[in-house]
């Protein structure tokens, strides 16, 4: 429900742990036999009769464009070739000539992941050169006021459509260092930050007003309860910069970014690949909450200590990264046992929020989804609301 996931965010006490997903799997047959609705013929109705039929509370999937032709065919030869390159045609594509984009399609979560596959510079003076009349705000301006909406062009109509069922947030992918990352690539970003620092310093204030310029526009432009604030500041094995140097120069500026979205009371969420617990005790001095992946490889981050530390005053959106996610998912005692283990680590956090998957096309993992979905529903249900969770 929406006031389920509303009360959640103010860290009110709810009937049941509220649920979460990142994307509507509407397109497997799972989501298809849910919402009853062809996603091809009308992908919103789709997603809102599957957001309303499993009583997801709060979803990232923050719009939903139809899908058009040139994307089934991309779809449908990257799920036979794997891959497929094209030149990029987005925003700036003159200024972006040479740009290669890749489209990989994942079997894991039946979707398509896109990924730059070769840049028009090469050294680190043709980066610079390039970077001296390149402006990222240009980009938003070239796509008009929507441009905010990159994930959510129709923001207002999907929360529209489930208004009473689900709390969508605003959510647009690109932030701070991760803009910079992703225009840049790892290598030469790396080279520009100690061997032309005062060049880095200089662009990053540009892709500082970059992010301002979204998060205004989501606050002026929307009725949103809450932001979702996604920056890949970490990997596996950690964060990617010192910490030090992440507090000084990335983190500390979050404040700035989501100021506009503060002072309109928007809750913000913060999001980031990756293990980034040595810069967490900086980021929550700004963000009301956080998530992350723990069924993902590449994210472990310390499900317990973030709930020690933050179960009281932060809304959490994770699962406990205690439990193997890749074997659990594959049998119905596996799936029971995980989600008794996040509700017995969590459960009593007023700001907590269990993820929901679901998907799948064979008869196997349609069955195990709807168990997963079920079993949540089960343990879920705080005691005084008719459920088992918490203490008599």
């Amino acid at each position: 429900m929406y006031d389920r996931a509303l009360s959640a965010f103010y860290l009110e006490e709810t009937d049941r742990i509220p649920f979460f997903n990142v994307t509507s799997p509407v397109f497997t047959r799972f989501g298809r036999r849910i919402s009853g609705v062809d996603p091809f013929k009308n992908c919103l109705k789709a997603t809102s009769e599957y957001l309303k039929r499993t009583d997801i509370d709060f979803t990232f999937q923050c719009g939903i464009s139809e899908i058009d032709e040139k994307t089934k065919k991309i779809h449908e030869r990257a799920k036979t070739e794997g891959t497929v390159y094209a030149d990029y045609d987005g925003p700036l594509k003159d200024k972006w000539r040479g740009l290669k984009v890749a489209y990989t399609w994942l079997d894991s979560v039946n979707e398509i992941s896109r990924w730059i596959a070769e840049r028009p510079f090469k050294t680190l003076d043709e980066l610079e050169s390039f970077l001296e009349d390149y402006d990222p705000c240009a980009r938003l301006d070239e796509v008009g006021p929507d441009g905010v909406y990159e994930y959510a062009p129709n923001w207002h109509e999907l929360q529209e459509s489930v208004r009473e069922s689900t709390l969508v947030p605003g959510f647009y992918y690109f932030k701070l260092w991760q803009s910079f990352l992703v225009d840049i690539g790892w290598t030469l970003l790396v080279r520009l930050i100690y061997q032309r620092p005062k060049t880095f310093a200089k662009f990053l204030e540009r892709y500082l007003e970059y992010s301002l310029k979204i998060t205004e526009a989501f606050a002026t432009m929307t009725d949103i309860e809450v932001f979702v604030s996604h920056d890949d500041i970490a990997t596996a094995n950690g964060v990617m910069m010192s910490p030090k140097w992440l507090r000084d120069n990335i983190i500390s500026k979050y404040q700035r970014v989501w100021a506009p979205l503060k002072r309109k009371g928007v809750k913000v969420v913060f999001v980031s690949d990756g293990d980034y617990t040595d810069v967490l005790d900086e980021i929550s001095k700004y963000a009301d909450g956080f998530w992350f992946d723990n069924s993902n490889p590449c994210q472990k981050m310390d499900f317990k200590n973030v709930v020690r530390k933050y179960g009281d005053s932060k809304v959490i959106m994770s699962a406990s990264d205690t439990i193997d996610w890749a074997h659990s998912a594959k049998s119905k005692g596996g799936i029971d046992r995980a989600i008794r283990q996040c509700v017995s680590e969590a459960g009593h956090c007023p700001g907590y929020f269990l993820p929901f998957g679901g998907g799948g096309d064979d008869d196997v993992t349609v069955s195990l989804s709807e168990f997963y979905w079920k079993t949540a529903l089960k343990y879920c249900r705080r005691k005084k609301h008719g459920g088992d969770l918490g203490e008599e």
